[in-house]
């Protein structure tokens, strides 16, 4: 039986199982491997905005609850996370030559800082 396991508890397991170890890559494992580089891509830019987005919500429910304190908590909150990702959106490499979405992500944090 062969099996990709990797890391010193598995080979112990491997070793009690009579399980032989093997390291080849087939197209299956470089597709899970660039899904897995996509998906961490992903997260970088959407935490950015996710952080920006989420306080900007609290600052509209603020408002629409007159509640001068939290709004400015809310926008003080988002500025910081608009400047923090668009830092961190510059030194995020574009995945694949693809800068898109990083992008897009941007524009928004731009529009949240200017607009905040």
């Amino acid at each position: 039986m062969k099996v990709r396991i990797t890391g010193v508890p598995r080979v112990n397991f491997a070793a009690k199982y009579n399980v032989t170890l093997t390291e080849q890559k087939n197209a299956l494992a470089e597709k899970m491997e660039t899904a897995g580089k996509l998906n961490k891509y992903i997260n970088s830019v959407y935490l950015a905005f996710f952080k920006c987005n989420w306080e900007d919500e609290q600052m509209v429910t603020a408002m629409n609850n007159k509640k001068v304190n939290a709004v400015e908590q809310a926008r003080s909150a988002m500025l910081q996370y608009a400047t923090e990702g668009l830092k961190s959106l510059d030194t995020l490499k574009p995945f694949e030559n693809d800068p898109s979405l990083a992008n897009a992500c941007r524009a928004v944090l731009k529009f949240y800082k200017k607009n905040g």
